[in-house]
């Protein structure tokens, strides 16, 4: 009878280290931060499997970096040529409980996102629901609710589902009690990406740049640290905020800003190092002005706008913006925004008028008899008195013709 008492007595031991080990895990925990000394394997604890291949020849499936570019210090990097899941450690606990997982992912469109239960068997791959939409081969932050994992996973997964193409995985973080940041954006203007660059648009007749608003998701309540930049680097903004989700800030027209939100932990954890949701380099931009009574000249490739280029017999011949910036000779339409620009024939000549702020160019300095036209669209209501000023300078060159050839 003792020895059975002794044996109760010590499974229940190994029932309360069991728990507490769990317990480690209910805050923000980061598994992908990798030090430089798993370079080409993957570090202790994940694992890798193959699921159907694809053809092609042998590449290692998947394995950690030393460096990581614009993400540090490594990255998981998973095989273009091979049906791959990529599995994370072992976490003890029950995701369905309330769990997230955080993580950033470079062409993340050839990724599903869920959890197994034998990370060495790809057929207990549970696919989650709920996974945000890939942007691309650019690095982007993904934030999903694990709450739909079947009970007893614990193994978060990425299955890479397209061959030819790889992935990369940076940043993963799994909480339970919210130190999550994610998703930032900006929410009430237009913005597209170019290059290295956001361009955000406002519309082209409103004589006030509107103030910018950005807003982000949060799990839990997490401190955030939002900072804002102009192009030199001189600090505009830096504020720590803590139970906001959305800022909104006043920037000029046609500068470069370097905006980035940082989250951290909640108050009562000190695991989960910062991590930032989003960085943007950006620049406010006019659009088309959308009025029927406005047009703003400005917009070359506006709906409003028409323009032509040919030659002096058919100046119309061709129905395409011509525009390689202002101090090209090869531009025939484009917009001058240096006010102290001189033509480059006519030195005396500002090619902007005294206190305007820009002009639109037809014709350059070349040879050739070639001709060009821009045609605005302006509805015109015979009810109302409007007046519309123009002004222009017409520049005309002497390439040595005959008195009839001059133009």
């Amino acid at each position: 009878m003792s020895n059975i008492v002794h044996r109760l007595f010590v499974l229940l031991m190994l029932l309360s280290a069991a728990v507490g080990v769990r317990g480690q895990f209910d805050t923000c925990i980061t598994f992908a931060e990798l030090p430089s000394s798993y370079p080409q394997i993957l570090p202790p604890g994940w694992t890798s499997v193959r699921g159907g291949d694809f053809s092609g020849g042998f590449v290692r499936d998947a394995y950690g970096t030393s460096t990581s570019g614009n993400m540090t210090p490594g990255y998981i990097f998973i095989s273009s040529n091979h049906d791959v899941y990529v599995s994370m450690p072992y976490i003890a606990i029950d995701f369905s409980s309330g769990t997230y997982l955080q993580y950033w992912a470079s062409n993340g469109c050839n990724l599903e996102v869920g959890t197994m239960t034998d990370p060495y068997d790809h057929s207990t791959f549970h696919l989650l629901e709920g996974v945000p939409d890939c942007q691309g081969n650019a690095w982007e932050q993904y934030t999903i609710n694990l709450s739909r994992a079947p009970f007893g996973d614990h193994y978060i997964t990425f299955h890479k589902v397209n061959v030819g193409h790889y992935a990369k995985l940076d940043d993963i973080r799994v909480t339970t009690t919210g130190c999550l940041v994610g998703n930032f954006r900006a929410t009430n203007l237009a913005m597209e990406r170019y290059e290295n660059t956001h361009l955000i648009y406002f519309p082209g007749c409103d004589t006030v740049v509107p103030p910018v608003t950005f807003s982000w998701d949060v799990v839990g309540n997490p401190s955030v640290q939002i900072l804002v930049a102009d192009s030199i680097g001189q600090q505009l903004l830096y504020q720590d905020v803590t139970g906001m989700n959305t800022f909104s800030i006043q920037l000029e027209e046609d500068e470069f800003y370097y905006v980035s939100l940082f989250g951290g932990c909640d108050s009562l954890s000190n695991i989960c190092n910062p991590s930032y949701s989003k960085i943007y380099w950006l620049k406010l931009t006019r659009i088309g002005c959308d009025t029927d009574d406005c047009v703003d000249t400005r917009m070359l490739h506006s709906t409003k706008a028409t323009p032509y280029y040919g030659t002096y017999g058919d100046p119309y011949a061709h129905r395409v913006v011509v525009d390689f910036g202002p101090s090209s000779q090869e531009s025939r339409h484009t917009v001058n925004t240096d006010t102290s620009m001189r033509d480059p024939i006519v030195t005396a000549l500002r090619v902007i008028p005294e206190g305007e702020d820009y002009s639109v160019r037809l014709g350059n300095w070349g040879i050739g008899s070639k001709a060009e036209a821009m045609q605005y669209d302006i509805p015109v209501d015979t009810t109302q008195y409007d007046m519309l000023i123009l002004k222009y300078a017409a520049v005309m060159q002497d390439p040595d013709h005959n008195p009839t050839d001059q133009p």
